[in-house]
């Protein structure tokens, strides 16, 4: 199993803007978008719902359940898997990235498991 990782035009519409990012998600109770900055050397794991990521910056070695890591880099856009992952920042520059979650999604399949 791996992530599909595709390009999106960051120089053109993005331009490092989080507030861009946001026009294409305009429902502030349906989608939540969250901004994420590592210096070089970072090393961390978590876990998360799905989202949608886009690589604003720098690049990061990822590595999620039951998948190979993958290093992802700017203009990098894919949908993060829900579950445990790991993230090594290994780029001199550390990498910046944003998360889009939508919540109706996570609340509806969250009230199916209760």
């Amino acid at each position: 199993m791996s992530i599909n990782i595709r390009k999106f035009p960051v120089s053109e519409v993005y331009k490092e803007n989080i507030e861009e990012i946001r026009t294409l998600y305009p429902g502030k109770s349906e989608f939540r978008v969250s901004p994420y900055e590592y210096d070089a050397g970072s090393k961390f794991s978590g876990s998360s719902e799905n989202c949608i990521c886009f690589i604003i910056s720098g690049s990061c070695e990822l590595t999620f359940s039951n998948m190979e890591p993958v290093v992802v880099k700017h203009g990098d856009v894919f949908e993060w898997p829900r579950g445990r992952y790991w993230v090594k920042a290994d780029d001199p520059a550390g990498v910046k990235y944003v998360n889009v979650w939508n919540l109706k999604e996570i609340i509806k399949r969250r009230a199916k498991n209760t």
